[in-house]
């Protein structure tokens, strides 16, 4: 008689994924193309919305391409216009009907959804790009303001 391992039950649980923001890279990757070939799609508008998050002293441009605009060019090889009121709204956490100017959202959360570096993040609200609503401690990420946050994606649209 042969003795079967116990197998893992499974278990009811989902993992969302709040990346909203695309590198450069991970778009290349998924068309096969060269970084080149990319920037010519965002250089002629096919890829739907992008952003720059580079700050002020960057060397390079920091290109995000919005998820939902990429999974529609390849879905249908070409992107939709929506108003960007609406894209930074999905974009950034739901407001859960209380009043942008008193919502933060942690550095870490944008870190995930703009698929950026804590470094990034820290240049742009020393730049002043971002503002922060507390003085974060040494292990700590800053919270950021809601307003800030889309204030800032409103002015980095390509």
């Amino acid at each position: 008689m042969t003795a079967h391992a116990p197998q893992q039950r499974r278990l009811p649980l989902t993992v969302d994924n709040i990346t909203e923001l695309l590198k450069l890279s991970t778009v290349a990757d998924c068309l096969r193309l060269t970084g080149d070939d990319v920037l010519e799609l965002v250089a002629d508008h096919e890829l739907g919305r992008v952003f720059n998050l580079g700050s002020k002293a960057a060397q390079r441009r920091e290109l995000r391409i919005w998820r939902v605009s990429f999974q529609e060019y390849v879905k249908e090889g070409v992107s939709a216009r929506q108003p960007l009121d609406e894209i930074i709204a999905a974009i950034l956490p739901a407001l859960c009907s209380r009043p942008a100017e008193l919502v933060t959202i942690r550095g870490t959360n944008l870190q995930l959804r703009w698929s950026c570096s804590q470094e990034l993040l820290r240049n742009l609200i020393v730049e002043d790009e971002l503002r922060t609503a507390n003085v974060p401690g040494p292990k700590e990420s800053p919270a950021i303001t809601y307003t800030s946050a889309a204030a800032f994606l409103k002015r980095r649209a390509l």
